[in-house]
């Protein structure tokens, strides 16, 4: 293929199969507010993966859950009676960001806990937008618009 092949070329490239085989699959990733909306999505998720996109497996879907201590106490008990096992049996990836718990446990200090436990949830946000940012800067239309170098026909250093 000649160093600036025709966009039928490009094209036909791009939807090879074996290629495709070869793209990471981005992961999905939900947040869980343990409401009646997050939690009827979730369950979607978790009867039938592949008609939302997702590996059978359910190996590409992170579910995010910040607890703030302000849960009402009826969805928490759903949650660790109904909506955890389900996770726990499906194996999915439950990221638990913050918790409030640190005021009543450390006295005084519970306040520094809690502002490094936010500061962590933070940095998680910001890594998982920086992450999503750059691997969506990598899709062909949006590099082509951000003014991307072609990394298919760029030599390799």
């Amino acid at each position: 293929m000649p160093a600036y092949a025709p966009a039928a070329q490009l094209a036909e490239l791009a939807a090879n199969p074996v290629i495709d085989a070869f793209r990471p699959k981005r992961p999905t990733v939900l947040s869980y507010g343990l409401g009646a909306d997050s939690t009827a999505i979730l369950l979607m998720y978790l009867s039938d993966p592949v008609a939302h996109g997702l590996e059978p497996d359910l190996s590409d879907l992170i579910v995010v859950h910040a607890v703030t201590g302000d849960e009402w106490e009826d969805s928490l008990s759903y949650c660790d009676r109904l909506a955890l096992p389900l996770l726990r049996e499906r194996r999915v990836r439950l990221v638990q960001v913050c918790r409030n718990h640190s005021l009543d446990r450390y006295g005084s200090l519970g306040a520094v806990f809690t502002l490094l436990s936010w500061l962590v949830g933070l940095c998680v946000v910001v890594a998982a937008g920086i992450t999503a940012g750059a691997v969506i800067a990598r899709e062909p239309a949006v590099s082509r618009r951000l003014g991307s170098p072609d990394r298919l026909n760029s030599p390799d250093p």
